[in-house]
């Protein structure tokens, strides 16, 4: 079983002729592209990131023996919320 938390959730708007977004439960996700499609393929790749550089930052201070990175095929879907805040699951 996973302490992993598998919902995060994309705020996402249209300003001007970029998309910008980020992930609210991520400090620091956030990226700006031309279409809406470019912008939640940045986000996944940044929030993956981010959560693989925080997970080996608190292993090294925990003192632990950080592993290699697997790279993973990781699947996301792209559901609306009832608030029309998009999520990304994976």
């Amino acid at each position: 079983m996973s302490d992993m938390k598998e919902h995060y959730t994309a705020v996402i708007k249209q300003s001007g002729r970029w998309w910008i977004g980020w992930i609210e439960e991520v400090p620091g996700v956030n990226c700006q592209e031309s279409t809406k499609e470019e912008l939640l393929k940045s986000l996944r790749v940044t929030l993956r990131e981010a959560l693989e550089f925080n997970r080996r930052e608190a292993l090294e201070a925990a003192g632990d023996r950080v592993p290699t990175p697997q790279l993973e095929s990781q699947f996301f879907r792209f559901i609306p919320s009832r608030h029309r805040i998009p999520q990304l699951v994976f």
